[in-house]
């Protein structure tokens, strides 16, 4: 399960976009304990979550994707995260999930989420 799924089940909104983004908060260090705050000596702001990359499109251990998920939640928030993810540039809205090859549409439209479909 990547960040991002976890992200979403937590309906930690800002924790999703900062991953969506690229970025996380410069708050919280790299390395515990550690005075620099997670810097590198010669280059100042960054920190080993500015090099990480994931795939927007990756799978759960159950073959959904993050914006499979969202398009099948029926609560309210739920639109915000679509939204978000089908902002991204790398999205891949017409991905199929490993139980019944069904695209992020489809999912919407079986649970009646229609502002999301």
């Amino acid at each position: 399960m990547t960040l991002l799924h976890v992200q979403f089940a937590l309906r930690n909104q800002s924790a999703f976009q900062r991953l969506l983004d690229g970025s996380i908060s410069r708050s919280q260090p790299a390395v515990r304990g550690s005075s620099s705050g997670g810097r590198s000596w010669g280059r100042k702001g960054t920190s080993i979550y500015s090099a990480m990359t994931f795939d927007v499109n990756a799978y759960d251990p159950l073959g959904r994707t993050a914006l499979h998920l969202a398009c099948s939640a029926t609560d309210p928030a739920a639109t915000e995260y679509v939204r978000l993810l089908l902002a991204h540039p790398n999205i891949n809205v017409n991905v199929l999930d490993k139980e019944n090859h069904w695209t992020p549409l489809h999912r919407a439209l079986y649970h009646g989420h229609l502002s999301a479909a």
